[in-house]
């Protein structure tokens, strides 16, 4: 009968979920900080014709054991005129419909002017190089070998 302690190994195992553990919260969340910000800057330089947009966009970064997010936003009481721009309205998708200013009764239809889904989309490849590299990152720090 052959009998093999397994205490060494538990014991290592245990340690190496620690350093993944820490290097992961660490990493990822830097990644998502550093994803976010990059979408924010690409939001800002799409908005850039608006003076009100660049500076009422915003990025919070949520990371938790259960998940984690980026969430970018425009802060609508800085633009209201945002939403309008990129989505349009209900009845006319990609046009705003508006009164001319001192002409009464006149109606035109605007087109939009989207700057948050085509600076998101644009990001898209950079986002997954960042969150790569965090985790290639977290997987080297945590003593894993391959």
């Amino acid at each position: 009968m052959i009998k093999v302690d397994l205490t060494q190994l538990s014991r290592e195992l245990k340690e190496t979920d620690k350093k993944f553990a820490s290097a992961l919260k660490k990493n990822i969340r830097a990644a998502l900080v550093e994803a976010g910000a990059d979408v924010v800057s690409a939001i800002k330089s799409e908005a850039s014709w608006s003076k009100n947009i660049p500076a009422a966009v915003g990025v919070k970064v949520k990371f938790s054991t259960r998940s984690s997010w980026v969430t970018v936003s425009v802060n609508r009481t800085k633009a209201p005129e945002a939403k309008p721009l990129e989505v349009g309205s209900r009845d006319n998708p990609g046009f705003i419909r508006h009164p001319v200013f001192g002409r009464k009764g006149v109606w035109v239809l605007q087109p939009t002017r989207p700057f948050m889904f085509p600076a998101i989309k644009a990001q898209g490849p950079g986002i997954d190089l960042v969150m790569q590299t965090a985790i290639d990152q977290t997987v080297e720090e945590s003593g894993f070998r391959g």
